[in-house]
């Protein structure tokens, strides 16, 4: 906050919001570059493999909507 606060008594208020989206922008290009969704897509073994465990086998997966109402219909949820 400090920061913030001595570029908007430095440079205006505009300066402030600028500074903190340039720097949003920032973490959103680092974080589409360096995050990936498993260990596969950035080239490495499954963990399984590397356990020597079996693979699992893949559920069927239902409608979303029917997964959907399932959920809904958990009481877990609504507690």
């Amino acid at each position: 906050y400090m920061v913030i606060a001595a570029v908007i008594a430095g440079f205006g208020w505009q300066m402030g919001y600028l500074s903190t989206a340039a720097l949003g922008a920032a973490g959103v290009v680092l974080l589409v570059l360096f995050m990936h969704d498993s260990p596969q897509s950035s080239g490495f073994p499954s963990i399984n493999v590397i356990r020597d465990e079996p693979q699992e086998e893949v559920e069927a997966r239902g409608s979303v909507f029917k997964n959907q109402l399932l959920a809904l219909r958990n009481p877990a949820l609504w507690t």
